[in-house]
């Protein structure tokens, strides 16, 4: 399972877990799908270290229709796919969070990508070539994969199964939430599914 690809020793997962335990954030649950008894059984050796709840997939639910399982919830929460490597203080992102008084916040990094072309700027009415780029650089900014939530987001999930958090976020906009981006440098966030 992904959450279990090691890095530096220790699975992804243990990394993500260590990251908000030691600002004080201790209660995971954690999605599984049915065929995950391994990740599991893992896990479940570490329950002295944590506090964990895991939150059954028969079907895969995707990362926001997973939510639907947790139930009530008074306080908010944070959401993290589990191939995210983050260098980040959550408590600093709570508080963030919190000032702002965001619906949902997400961590965002400055990435930049370098075309390996030359890129054509071309008039879109005449066909003629305005101008020529060699090997532009490019800058985006990147969803990392990691939100916090206000209990409210909550009654935005649909009925559907199968939900991700871009409509999640869509909806919310759609809505009018207020949705807050917390940035980080391109060097604090490493995507272990890459």
């Amino acid at each position: 399972p992904k959450p279990l690809i090691p890095v530096k020793g220790k699975p992804v997962i243990l990394h993500i877990m260590n990251l908000f335990k030691s600002d004080g954030f201790n209660k995971f649950y954690i999605s599984i799908n049915n065929k995950n008894n391994v990740l599991k059984s893992y896990l479940g050796e570490m329950s002295k270290m944590y506090n964990l709840d895991f939150l059954k997939e028969n079907n895969p639910l995707g990362s926001a229709g997973a939510l639907k399982k947790i139930g009530k919830i008074k306080e908010a929460f944070f959401v993290i796919n589990c191939d995210s490597l983050l260098k980040l203080s959550p408590k600093q992102l709570f508080n963030f969070h919190k000032e702002n008084k965001n619906d949902l916040t997400l961590v965002a990094a400055l990435k930049e990508f370098s075309i390996p072309y030359g890129v054509c700027e071309v008039n879109k009415k005449s066909g003629k070539l305005n101008n020529m780029v060699e090997k532009p650089k490019k800058y985006v900014i990147a969803n990392s994969g990691l939100y916090i939530c206000e209990p409210k987001v909550l009654n935005y999930l649909p009925k559907k199964n199968f939900f991700g958090m871009n409509e999640l976020i869509k909806i919310l906009l759609k809505n009018k939430r207020k949705i807050g981006v917390f940035p980080i440098k391109d060097t604090d966030w490493k995507d272990a599914g890459n």
